[in-house]
Formats: structure tokens, sequence, C-alpha cells
């Protein structure tokens, strides 16, 4: 279809040089000159005619950004193989939560013996849960340094934390080895919450300043 369009194009040229240089003909009287004049109008309907078929380069931002969200990891459920335990009452006291997302998921709300909880999902009062993702301090970008659990939109400090596991598919799709070690693992006993419903969320953020809460919160309730 490109290359029949391609040629009805090169016909018209044809044509409309001929008639633009009879029509020069008669405003400048001399043959050498019209043919000047009508092969530069040619060429600049030419030129804008064939532009449409010509290969575009787009800007390296533009194809960087749409390389990112093509390779955005997809929350996939890899389990976060534990770093050291976090002391979490004092590095997730007084601090804030500030608006807005931070970079991270939170993947998977589990039982501890392994057992999923889905999204509405029910769980045991007295059984522990666990919450595993990933987390980056954009401001690096590093892994987060500080990883808090949030239920009922307030922070709590009843949890053991584990930063440090591996990632490599975060890794791979933010383009940067130095957040390989992005994953985390939360640990939770929520005997201390009443029976029903609760929304669990996680926070990530760096050593100082206000906590950014991740996507992928979870309601569950408890029995």
């Amino acid at each position: 279809m490109i290359i029949v369009n391609v040629l009805f194009i090169i016909l018209w040229i044809v044509v409309g040089f001929f008639i633009l240089r009879a029509a020069a003909l008669r405003f400048f009287r001399e043959p050498r000159r019209a043919d000047v004049a009508a092969a530069a109008v040619v060429v600049a309907f030419a030129a804008g005619a064939l532009w449409p078929f010509s290969p575009r380069i787009e800007p390296a931002s533009q194809q960087q950004a749409a390389a990112v969200q093509t390779a955005a990891p997809a929350a996939p459920a890899v389990a976060a193989t534990a770093g050291a335990a976090s002391d979490v009452s004092s590095r997730c006291d007084k601090r804030q939560l500030a608006p807005g997302d931070g970079t991270g998921s939170l993947d998977v709300l589990s039982t501890a013996d392994g057992t999923a909880v889905p999204d509405g999902g029910t769980s045991p009062a007295r059984t522990v849960l666990l919450v595993r993702g990933w987390a980056v301090d954009k401001s690096g970008p590093l892994p987060a340094t500080v990883v808090c659990l949030i239920v009922d939109g307030k922070i709590s400090t009843r949890s053991v934390v584990h930063l440090g596991g591996p990632r490599p598919d975060v890794a791979t799709a933010l383009g940067n080895q130095a957040v390989l070690n992005s994953a985390f693992e939360v640990k939770f006993d929520p005997a201390v919450l009443p029976h029903g419903k609760h929304r669990l969320a996680i926070a990530e953020g760096g050593a100082a300043g206000p906590l950014l809460q991740l996507p992928g919160a979870r309601t569950v309730t408890l029995e």
C-alpha cells in the first residue's frame, strides 16, 4: 500500500511540474527560469508529501520513559528472603505518612505457614501474618532503609521487619543493580486487633523524613 501511494505521489509530481512550467513560462518568458521555478515548487511539494513515509526517531528521553513503563514490575509474588530484622519500634515510631505513593509494592499477604490471604479474604485472629514485597528509596535510588506496617491508616510498631532480600526482577525492570536487595518481609501478630475487617498497608522511606505508602494495600477480616 505504501508503494502504491508513493508511485501516485510521483505521478502527480511529474504532472505538476509540467503544469507549473507552463504557467511559469507566461510569467518569466524564459524557459530556464520557468524550469527552475517549477522544479523548486515541485521539490517542496514532494518533500512534504513523502515526509509521512520517512522513518521517525523519537527523542531518547521518550524512548527511555516508554522502556521503563514497559518493563515496570507487575508485582510478582516472589518471597523476600530475609536480611536482618529491623528495630521497628525505634525506626517507625514518630514517623509521619506523606501523601503520594512510594516506590515498590505490597505483593503478598499470607499466614506464617504460607497460605495466601487474598484481598478481602479472612484469617484466624491469632494467626501470624506475613507481608512481602519490595521497596525502593527513590532519592538514591537504593533499597528502602525503613519499611513500616500500616494498620487501619496508622503506623504499627508491633511487627518485625526483615530487609535486604534479593529481587532481581525489580533490578532488571528498573535498570539498576543498586536496587537488587529491595525485598522485605514483615511479620505481624494480629492478636492485638479486634475481630472484623482491617486494612493492611506498607510504607517506605529513608533514614529520616516522611514515609510514603506503597501500592497494594489489602483488606483482611480477622475471625
